[in-house]
């Protein structure tokens, strides 16, 4: 950062500031981050909560640390409560997919969402991508690992002790005083509930970050600008419905991204690609997160040549051809 004339210049964030605003305080954080922060477990912290929906553990339930008064850190928390769609009282309150900007009936989703540290961390996606992508491929986020683990702890309970605690906890009080403030929270082992929101989480974090598991299931396709063709024009888009809340991702070769939303579970996206698709010649396309696509439709302007569907398991139409009058794919085998 240099000063001149009290005008504030941050080489490494682009425009000059003269006022004390929201882009200022950006551009200061990110010129000075590592000089008063530890950033790989600041970063992580903010992957952690996004991946699990640890919706109280922004300011709350963090603790900040240092071991030379200089540098902070984020490697320390408790109360981890709130989790997997937990409110406060254990109640479902939350499903997958929602991100720490997200709101729910005008309130955010997660507490304290707009503290400066996570704002900040919020904008430095390459950071946050970089590190989602080392721990999937560590195996921490992996989600048949972390649900088994939490039914084997579950399952050394026996079950009569389940329901001991189920009585005393929430049908006495409504048994003996009419209370029923605890009934709603008889919730049981929320087995499916974890299930649903880890699975699902991880399947919406991996399309937002474009990691493995969002990338190495795709379905793949060799679409051709021929330079005769007839009914229909070519041209480099597609209709996509997914199966869950999403990003649809849209990958040309080494899987660089050429097109990408964030969508909603059920309805239809237009995806237009048409940097990638050369004028001449032929171009691999991936359409990331098969297993989760349900519609993949309007794929005759692509003129596909070589295709491989096989991880489109939830596929429930396919449009790859038409029958505009003067339309022919004569590279489709």
């Amino acid at each position: 950062m240099a000063s001149q004339n009290n005008k504030v210049t941050i080489s490494t964030y682009a425009g000059d500031y003269t006022n004390d605003t929201y882009e200022y305080r950006m551009a200061y954080l990110l010129a000075h981050c590592e000089e008063y922060l530890v950033m790989d477990p600041v970063v992580y912290h903010f992957i952690f909560i996004e991946s699990f929906l640890m919706t109280d553990n922004v300011a709350k339930n963090t603790f900040w640390s240092s071991d030379d008064l200089v540098h902070w850190e984020l490697s320390k928390d408790y109360d981890n409560d709130t989790a997997l769609g937990n409110d406060n009282v254990g109640g479902l309150s939350f499903t997958y997919g929602l991100e720490t900007d997200s709101t729910l009936n005008n309130n955010y989703v997660f507490n304290a969402s707009t503290a400066a540290w996570i704002t900040f961390v919020r904008n430095l996606f390459g950071a946050c991508q970089a590190m989602y992508r080392h721990c999937e491929s560590q195996g921490c986020f992996n989600s048949n690992n972390f649900l088994t683990k939490l039914k084997n702890y579950q399952s050394t309970r026996p079950e009569r002790i389940w329901i001991a605690d189920a009585q005393r906890k929430y049908l006495r009080p409504y048994e003996d005083n009419n209370t029923r403030t605890y009934l709603s929270m008889l919730a049981g082992r929320k087995t499916h509930q974890r299930e649903q929101v880890k699975v699902y989480n991880s399947y919406y974090y991996a399309s937002k970050y474009v990691s493995d598991i969002c990338t190495q299931q795709n379905v793949m396709v060799r679409c051709n600008t021929p330079t005769e063709w007839g009914g229909l024009a070519p041209e480099a888009t597609a209709m996509i419905t997914m199966y869950i809340d999403s990003y649809i991702v849209v990958a040309s070769t080494s899987y660089n991204v050429v097109s990408k939303i964030r969508a909603k579970r059920g309805q239809s996206y237009l995806m237009n690609f048409t940097s990638a698709v050369q004028q001449a010649g032929e171009t691999e396309i991936y359409f990331c997160l098969a297993p989760m696509i349900t519609e993949l439709n309007g794929l005759a302007h692509l003129y596909i040549r070589q295709n491989n569907f096989s991880f489109a398991t939830n596929l429930q139409r396919l449009e790859i051809g038409s029958t505009v009058a003067g339309y022919e794919n004569r590279l489709l085998p």
